[in-house]
């Protein structure tokens, strides 16, 4: 009876069950010396307080034996200290192992209550990101969390341990059992272990949620890696985000509200373009390879949404405070100016050299090289749409406000291909102009697919000339006396099949009239369309999309990225977020001018095959989030599409 007692204080000590299995007649002994009290006999060794470790692991050894006992001899101390060594390797691995070869004891099952013994991992977050391994063997490599198999003895929580600190060299703790084979663990102290598996420590990945949807997991291991992530991070968030608003207003004595404004969730590097009075706010960045001047804008803090970043950003690099409005691009937001001198920490090197440019100085400036893409278009654009309009004219439109169409361009009239005449809310595209006359409004040859280009002050090759530019365009030439551009009756042969881009009111009819590079959400039956994209720092499958040209909206950007990429022309039905249109196929083989580097290699996934891809890198968010989104609601009246397509590849 006092041998039980005693071996299962031994079993929480040691992390081991004494009990559990046979065990060498040393090995008892030396837990009824090792848990002795000095000076008191054998049979009251029941009450021995538990055994106490100290900050290295190191138990205690010939100073806690029973002095009265007959078991303490020298012969024995040496026997028995060799026998828990001995017991220490073989049941517990060596991830038990210390700085200095002494083991480190466990006793997550009785602050946990977890009992079970199985294979084992942990999810282990640090800040805003969660630790990743990748295991490059196996039928499926890829991302994983950290974790193995049991070793003989191991209850479930040591098994994760043990396997963290074998496979990383960090020695953890477990916290929460998340399900019956995963944990939630903390990080006790780095650099431990001294006894990597087979291959080494593996390699290791912090990543942070918005990642966590691009990745390429490991296969069939530990249910939804994914989804044990999110959560863990969803709960470290909540205590996080606290200490990202107290360092934001530290640095700029304000707090934002554009993350749940804009409804944007991701972080990343991002920028402000800021407008005021006509004129556009740039900083001289003197660092770099290629110094000039830039938007205001930088990296990002941990925690931070992008729109966040941009406002503090730009603060911290002039002193303005600004609040982020509208989403130009996945890093680019248009910002208005709420007060200056507001900022008391800048950037390391003070506040950036400022400047306020006017529209006609920003072809001459020297930009700064490799940051925000088409930095000049960009406050182009802003610039633009901030001029003031003509009001709007009664009746007719007047020769000067008329496009090539005949429709009131400066009244938010365009030629609409489907009801054959001007409407509101419709815009006259390349292919209409090229129907109705030679030249559009601003002079461009249409339909040699050249357009206005405000950035560079003429018509261009690959520009479209939007209802703006058209605006300003005619009024210009109106008050020159240019010659009034004749315009043929439109006939629908013309009209359809000039150029293989269809026109589309996607603006009016989803109300969405953000600009912003853009992709599209395709579904078909029960699979969703990626494409292959080879360049880029991680290549990898995507959302058919790209960069928004001159005048485009985002919903327009994502249709024609649609079919410049993969030949069919879609038509946006949905917005799910700033950036992404859920769109749905037209026509096939319609567009002859693909991406440079011809049509991209397509593919038609299944939900299932989702979690298993290798994606682009940060590209439209959540992507996988996004598809399996799109799935879901087509799928109601696919589900036994699925299941036949399913058990045809797998044969269950």
């Amino acid at each position: 009876q006092a041998l039980a007692q005693i071996s299962r204080r031994a079993s929480v000590a040691l992390g081991s069950d004494l009990l559990a299995e046979p065990r060498p007649a040393m090995l008892v002994l030396a837990a009824l010396a090792t848990f002795g009290v000095a000076g008191a006999p054998v049979g009251a060794l029941a009450a021995a307080p538990n055994l106490t470790c100290d900050s290295q692991g190191a138990c205690p050894n010939e100073a806690a034996y029973s002095r009265d006992a007959a078991l303490l001899q020298r012969s024995l101390d040496v026997s028995a200290s060799a026998a828990l060594r001995t017991d220490a390797v073989a049941g517990r691995g060596s991830a038990g192992s210390a700085r200095d070869g002494r083991r480190v004891t466990s006793d997550c099952a009785t602050r946990l209550g977890a009992w079970g013994k199985s294979n084992a991992a942990c999810v282990v977050v640090r800040g805003s990101r969660a630790l990743l391994v990748w295991v490059p063997y196996g039928g499926e490599p890829g991302w994983d969390l950290p974790g193995g198999k049991r070793n003989s003895g191991e209850l479930a929580c040591q098994t994760a341990e043990r396997e963290v600190c074998e496979e990383t060299g960090f020695q953890v703790r477990a916290t929460r059992q998340m399900t019956g084979a995963v944990f939630e663990c903390e990080i006790v102290a780095e650099n431990v272990c001294r006894n990597p598996v087979d291959e080494g420590f593996l390699k290791k990945k912090w990543a942070n949620v918005w990642e966590l949807g691009r990745l390429q997991y490991r296969g069939n291991t530990w249910g939804d890696k994914q989804g044990l992530l999110r959560s863990a991070l969803d709960r470290s968030s909540s205590s996080q985000s606290g200490q990202v608003v107290a360092e934001r207003a530290a640095v700029t004595g304000v707090t934002s509200d554009c993350k749940t404004r804009l409804n944007v969730h991701e972080e990343h590097h991002s920028a402000c373009v800021v407008t005021r009075d006509n004129k556009a706010l740039l900083v001289w960045v003197p660092y770099g390879s290629a110094p000039g001047w830039d938007l205001p804008g930088g990296m990002k803090h941990h925690g931070e949404s992008a729109c966040e970043t941009a406002e503090r950003e730009t603060c911290e690099e002039t002193g303005i405070q600004v609040r982020a409005v509208e989403r130009l691009a996945s890093n680019i937001f248009r910002c208005e100016v709420v007060a200056e001198h507001v900022c008391t920490s800048p950037v390391d090197e003070g506040f950036l050299r400022k400047q306020w440019a006017r529209k006609e100085d920003l072809g001459a400036l020297q930009y700064r090289g490799g940051t925000w893409g088409d930095k000049q278009g960009f406050l182009s654009s802003a610039l633009q749409e901030g001029e003031p309009q003509p009001a709007s004219q009664e009746g007719e439109p007047q020769p000067d406000q008329a496009d090539t169409c005949g429709c009131n361009a400066c009244n938010g009239e365009g030629f609409s291909s489907t009801r054959q005449q001007c409407a509101v809310g419709s815009i006259t595209d390349v292919n209409e102009a090229c129907a109705c006359a030679q030249q559009d409004a601003c002079g461009c040859r249409a339909c040699a697919g050249e357009g206005w280009s405000s950035s560079r002050g003429r018509c261009a090759r690959g520009s479209d000339t939007d209802p703006q530019e058209a605006c300003a365009c005619l009024r210009r030439n109106g008050a020159a006396g240019s010659v009034q551009i004749a315009v043929p009756e439109p006939t629908r042969e013309s009209l359809t099949t000039t150029l293989p881009r269809d026109s589309t009111d996607c603006g009016t009819r989803l109300g969405a009239w953000g600009k912003s590079n853009a992709a599209c959400v395709v579904v078909r039956g029960s699979r969703a369309l990626l494409v292959w994209v080879p360049y880029g720092g991680e290549p990898g499958w995507d959302l058919p999309g790209g960069k928004r040209n001159s005048g485009e909206l985002a919903c327009q950007t994502a249709e024609r990225e649609v079919c410049e990429e993969t030949g069919f022309q879609v038509r946006a039905t949905r917005q799910m977020t700033g950036a992404v249109f859920e769109c749905e196929i037209v026509a096939e083989n319609v567009c002859r001018n693909p991406v440079d580097e011809g049509f991209l290699k397509k593919k038609w996934a299944n939900v299932w095959e989702l979690g298993r891809l290798q994606y682009r890198g940060n590209t439209w968010g959540d992507k996988q989030g996004l598809l399996r989104s799109a799935l879901d609601r087509s799928s109601s009246s696919q589900s036994g599409q699925v299941v036949a397509e399913r058990a045809a590849v797998t044969g269950v």
